[in-house]
């Protein structure tokens, strides 16, 4: 695989901050399979004339160096980006890595895919090349399929944020905003808990979106008076250590089916990782994500605590309920519902049903319920009496 280089010119301390970045990087990049980072410094050095002050600073050659992605044996040659936070591109916005000799192919356009061939608008398409079967553009959906890689935008955001080059020559001149997932986590938690989470895609006119408020917290100028404001409010509500620590186990608990799921665990991971600014949107969003599955174990907390059974296997019910949950299922058979209901007194009571009264069934409705009980039953800790043969009036 080629090498990917960029020097820098960087001082003492700068160099520093970027050991520490890089093997924060490596140790995640070698846990995702990924070309390791490695920074070369010097041996060459120059003068440069500081921008306050009659001062020179001294500044030393360092490359970062890595190798190109191979996915099991094609080599990304570049990622065209045609749209990207609701914004389309006149020409696509090309990454790709720097000494790679390949050519990119004429006429790929946002609806180009070798993959499945359908004329459909893409914000991404990645090409990548076989030593065998040539180079293949591909849709970002179906280059996961392709390659058989999961995640793969997580894993390629991840490894083009050192070969990019607008992050790479930001580095060392202040505009660079790296910041740790759990820093951004733990001042994330602060503004939510503060103002509640705002959505850039959907935020009011007078409203600041979060990632915009934690970039401003953790970056901005303390001499500005919005900024040491936005500071005081969120002092004391910060995510402890222990917070974030539940956050992260909570995340990489779940299920990676979901492509949300699957790229925050891989740019979260154990909170060590440097995230570049361009990312701030979707670690911040894995806070309210928390928050709401925290709310819901409370919900369920209280119902565990005030549901019982209300009767024996077999005996006949008559109550009154709200509708809590209608899940549908669908079979070989046709349509099954799943309608969960609440007593006066808070007590669970589930149904199985195929009736047309089952698939009726509105949450928040407050419905007569008839029917035989089948069994005692009880979920995450919840008792529950499992009806069967219901009637509803409503």
């Amino acid at each position: 695989m080629t090498a990917t280089n960029k020097t820098l010119w960087l001082t003492a301390g700068d160099i520093e901050t970027l050991r520490e970045i890089v093997s924060a990087r490596a140790k995640r990049a070698e846990r995702l399979g990924l070309p390791v980072p490695t920074i070369k410094v010097g041996p060459e050095t120059r003068d440069e004339r500081g921008q306050i002050g009659n001062v020179t600073i001294t500044k030393t050659a360092v490359q970062i160096i890595q190798d190109v992605p191979s996915f099991n044996g094609w080599k990304l040659v570049a990622v065209l980006t045609f749209a990207e936070d609701g914004i389309v591109y006149p020409t696509p916005v090309i990454t790709r890595p720097r000494g790679s000799e390949c050519e990119i192919p004429n006429g790929i356009t946002c609806k180009t895919c070798d993959h499945c061939n359908t004329s459909r608008t893409r914000n991404r398409v990645v090409v990548v090349q076989h030593d065998t079967d040539g180079v293949k553009a591909l849709g970002l959906a179906c280059a996961e399929e392709y390659l058989g890689v999961r995640g793969l935008e997580s894993l390629l955001n991840s490894w083009c944020s050192f070969a990019e080059s607008d992050e790479l020559e930001s580095f060392g001149s202040g505009y660079s905003q790296l910041a740790t997932a759990r820093e951004i986590l733990s001042v994330t938690w602060a503004c939510v808990k503060k103002f509640g989470y705002i959505k850039a895609s959907d935020h009011g006119p007078t409203e600041t979106p979060t990632y915009s408020l934690v970039q401003t917290a953790i970056f901005g100028n303390s001499k500005l008076p919005a900024v040491k404001e936005l500071r005081e409010e969120l002092d004391g509500n910060y995510g402890t250590d222990e917070e974030i620590d539940g956050l992260i186990s909570w995340l990489q608990s779940q299920s990676s089916n979901s492509e949300y799921i699957a790229n925050l665990k891989i740019l979260i991971d154990d909170g060590s990782a440097p995230i570049i600014s361009k990312r701030y949107g979707i670690v911040c969003s894995a806070v309210a994500s928390y928050f709401r599955h925290l709310e819901i174990e409370i919900k369920r907390a209280k119902v565990a605590a005030t549901s019982n059974w209300i009767g024996v296997k077999g005996d006949k019910v008559n109550v009154m309920a709200t509708v809590t949950g209608n899940r549908t299922f669908e079979t070989q058979w046709g349509s099954k519902y799943l309608v969960t209901f609440a007593d006066q007194t808070g007590n669970v009571l589930t149904w199985w049903g195929t009736s047309q009264d089952a698939a009726e069934c509105e949450i928040g409705q407050s419905v007569t319920v008839k029917g035989s009980i089948k069994e005692l039953g009880e979920y995450r800790g919840t008792k529950q009496t499992v009806l069967t043969r219901c009637k509803i009036a409503k």
